[in-house]
Parts: structure tokens; C-alpha cells; sequence
């Protein structure tokens, strides 16, 4: 396939968003297949009319992070742990808010292993009709991610119940 390039070089781009375009396209190729499925899932909902302002910031920063994770505390990357602790520690209420997000986490994860084993479904199953892989729905059960809004909502579907099934209110 030829591109023609004649018009994209008429336009003034800043070097500097070149090479960080050419950055972030070589760490996203250096990535292995799930990675790169992971970080297009995230462009689309950081990319989505119907995400929120949050969530889309939040996917933005998760793409950061898969493709250029950072050492923190002598270890790659982040826990969800931490990401709640940084995301509320500004926060005048910060502990109330912390234990809230652990406590919904927490419930999410109950509650999912409560209905799959109710349902009798796999995780396998259950990854393949949400359009994920088995251990992100692993990873949901372990209280080690937290799921966006959209992916309760698949799940809620999948499972054929309502939201507040699965999902704690505040």
C-alpha cells in the first residue's frame, strides 16, 4: 500500500509531537498481542462520546502505563492499590473515599464470583462474551483492577442481570 505523503508534509507539525508520536508507536509495536488489544480498548473508550470526562483521563493514563511503565517503590508499574491511594490523597476526604473505592472493589469481586459460580460460567466464558481475555476477568476476581463502568455494564448483560446486581451503590 503507498501513502501519499505530499499532504500531511504541507502541514506544520512541531517536532516534538513527531517524535513522541514515533515514541509512542514504537513502544506500542514492542508490546505483545494482548498488550496492544488492551492499550486499543483503552484509545476507544479515551476516544468514546459516552465516556465521562474521568474515565476517558483515567484510560489515558492506562495506556501510559502499559506502554511506558514506571518503577515505582523498586517494582514495575502500579498496583490498583496505589493508583486509589495517589487518586484520593488530595482529597479532603481521602480515607472516606479510599475506603470506599476498596469497599466497592471488594463487593464487585463477591458479588461477580457469587454470579459466575451461580450461573455456572467460566471465566473463559465470560471473557469471551465481554470481549476480554480470562485473566482480566482473573484479574477483576483478585481485587487487582478496578472495571470501568462500561465493562460492568457488559458484564451486567453477559450475566443477563441488572447493574446494582453486581455493582455496589454509594
Amino acid at each position: 500500500m503507498k501513502v501519499d505523503m505530499e499532504p500531511m508534509l504541507s502541514q506544520e507539525i512541531p517536532k516534538e509531537q513527531l517524535a513522541f508520536g514515533a515514541a509512542f508507536l514504537r513502544a506500542f509495536m514492542e508490546c505483545d498481542g494482548e498488550v496492544q488489544k488492551y492499550v486499543v480498548q483503552l484509545a476507544r473508550l479515551a476516544g468514546s462520546p459516552e465516556a465521562t470526562d474521568r474515565e476517558k483521563t483515567m484510560a489515558l493514563y492506562s495506556i501510559a502505563e502499559a506502554l511506558r511503565p514506571v518503577m515505582r517503590n523498586g517494582h514495575l508499574g502500579i498496583s490498583v492499590d496505589e493508583a486509589d491511594q495517589i487518586a484520593v490523597e488530595d482529597r479532603p476526604d481521602g480515607a472516606a473515599a479510599l475506603a470506599r473505592l476498596q469497599n466497592q472493589r471488594k463487593v464487585f469481586s463477591e458479588r461477580l464470583a457469587a454470579l459466575i459460580e451461580r450461573k455456572n460460567v467460566s471465566q473463559t466464558e465470560l471473557a469471551k462474551a465481554i470481549g476480554v481475555s480470562q485473566p482480566a476477568i482473573s484479574l477483576l476476581l483478585a481485587r487487582k483492577c478496578r472495571p470501568q463502568r462500561r465493562t460492568v455494564e457488559k458484564v451486567a448483560e453477559a450475566l443477563n442481570i441488572e447493574i446494582r446486581e453486581l455493582w455496589p451503590e454509594d
